[in-house]
């Protein structure tokens, strides 16, 4: 039994001795055949010369390889003055040895740590010439089944000088193939820095554009959570948001629609519903955005706008510029968006058409919204019942009937034109009507301690004697001519002053 169990021993120390030789004869073989493929594979398919820093093979059960390597860089056209377009700290996969040769030529699944792709700029890389003949398409590609490169980086470099680069950050990454020449299906999950939100999406990517990558086809769904506006000073907030894009890497059309329940300015505080629709054109070489068109809901108040969301050179952040059309708002929506607390000291509509400029910087939104437009307010009433008394008052006087109490709770209309800059809100001017009454007046509304002071004339459509009753009356009437002026019955200056709570209504007497 013993010199059985020697023999056996001997054997098996044979057997170890043959495998281990043979498998160093094998890797000796095989191994620059699998380095020199591997090679190839990755310039054929990303059209850029590959640096690996080191390497290493490893024969597996049956017929199985595993290839584990460091520091992989793809540089596009060989250049040297951009970053790689494409490197990785770490790749590692399995597949048959067949893939060597002419077997089926499938990898099962690769595994990229630290990945980071950079889009070359636009405007330094070579035009890419249509009327050049494409490569003829391999017999027998390579096919990778799944790709997993989680933790990945996308930059894309901007093609004006003196602009940041756009950076992503792609916490979740697996593609998967769909077959030779056919875009790889994707899903990831990335987070975005501004405003901070967990955004998933999944759609279809590529084929590779080796000539141009910033033509590479793009398209997908995604959902946007939980983004925090409070990052932006005077805005608060927390938007959710879903959507489709389709386009090529450089530009993409986008249709979504973003939900914010409790969307408010910090001036008042007063949260707001606000939904908004989009369709906007993406420029994936500076991240600009186009919006081509907005379908937005505040409260009850629907309005449509367009604009862009732009980036200038040399300046860091973007410039908003928005053109926006309300043609019946509910001023209750407007009026709780913009002052501070739940008091509404006014109901009506309005009909707005303004200009709307966010200049960058890290300022709050108020100090550097700039407004430029034209608005009427329709049946509008003040809830304070001392105010609306004098408007009811007011219209009695100038409709010539002091005493008549079927005038009351008078609606009244009024519009202008308007600029807003450094939170400072300039009317020029503002027309006043209510029935027997016009008020013409020019001044400025300051937003943020809510003063006002304007300056004009109130016309009257009654004399001045006819805005008394009794012997008032036939007292003033010797005065009527003296009031009397621009084709009205009575013309008085006056202003208003104070703050929106507590406006102080008077005769200006600086003028006459």
């Amino acid at each position: 039994m013993k010199i059985w169990a020697i023999v056996v021993g001997l054997l098996g120390f044979a057997g170890l001795g043959t495998y281990f030789y043979l498998s160093r004869s094998l890797k000796r073989d095989w191994e620059p055949v699998a380095r020199q493929r591997l090679i190839e594979c990755f310039e054929q398919r990303f059209d850029s010369k590959v640096e690996i820093g080191q390497l290493d093979f490893r024969l597996l059960s049956g017929n199985n390889i595993e290839a584990s390597g460091q520091n992989f860089k793809l540089r596009f056209e060989s250049r040297t003055d951009i970053p790689p377009i494409l490197e990785f700290e770490r790749i590692t996969l399995e597949a048959d040895m067949n893939i060597l040769y002419n077997g089926p030529r499938r990898i099962s699944r690769v595994v990229l740590k630290g990945l980071k792709i950079t889009m070359p700029p636009r405007g330094e890389r070579p035009p890419f010439q249509t009327e050049q003949k494409p490569k003829a398409t391999e017999s027998n590609p390579i096919i990778v089944q799944t790709i997993v490169a989680d933790g990945a980086t996308l930059q894309i470099l901007p093609s004006k000088a003196g602009k940041e680069p756009l950076d992503f950050d792609l916490a979740k990454l697996t593609l998967t193939s769909n077959g030779p020449g056919q875009p790889l299906t994707y899903a990831t999950t990335l987070t975005i820095p501004k405003p901070p939100g967990l955004v998933t999406a999944h759609g279809r990517f590529g084929p590779w554009n080796g000539k141009d990558p910033r033509q590479t086809y793009l398209d997908g769904d995604y959902v946007y959570e939980n983004a925090d506006l409070g990052v932006f000073q005077g805005i608060a907030g927390t938007m959710a948001s879903t959507g489709k894009f389709s386009g090529v890497l450089e530009k993409i059309d986008a249709l979504g629609e973003c939900r914010v329940p409790n969307f408010r300015l910090t001036m008042s505080g007063n949260p707001v519903p606000l939904t908004v629709q989009y369709k906007a054109l993406v420029d994936g070489a500076d991240g600009d955005t186009y919006l081509k068109q907005i379908q937005a809901k505040l409260g009850n108040t629907n309005f449509t706008a367009m604009g862009e969301v732009v980036g200038l050179k040399g300046q860091d952040g973007r410039a908003i510029h928005l053109d926006v059309l309300m043609p019946k708002g509910n001023l209750t929506d407007v009026l709780k968006l913009s002052i501070k607390g739940n008091k509404q000291f006014l109901n009506g509509f309005i009909n707005l058409k303004s200009s709307i400029d966010i200049p960058r910087g890290n300022v709050h939104v108020i100090d550097k919204l700039r407004l430029k437009g034209r608005f009427e307010v329709r049946e509008a009433n003040f809830t304070s019942d001392a105010i609306q008394e004098k408007i009811d008052g007011l219209s009695k006087r100038g409709s010539g009937k002091p005493k008549d109490q079927k005038i009351d709770n008078v609606p009244a209309t009024f519009n202008g034109q308007f600029q807003m800059a450094d939170g400072k809100l300039d009317f020029r001017p503002v027309v006043f009507v209510i029935p027997g009454a016009l008020v013409d007046l020019t001044g400025f509304y300051e937003v943020s301690p809510g003063t006002l002071d304007f300056h004009g004339s109130l016309n009257l459509d009654s004399k001045v004697s006819g805005t008394f009753s009794g012997w008032k009356r036939w007292a003033l009437k010797p005065f009527d001519p003296i009031f009397a002026m621009n084709d009205v019955g009575t013309y008085l200056p006056i202003k208003i002053t104070g703050d929106k709570d507590n406006p102080q209504f008077g005769l200006d007497r600086k003028k006459k």
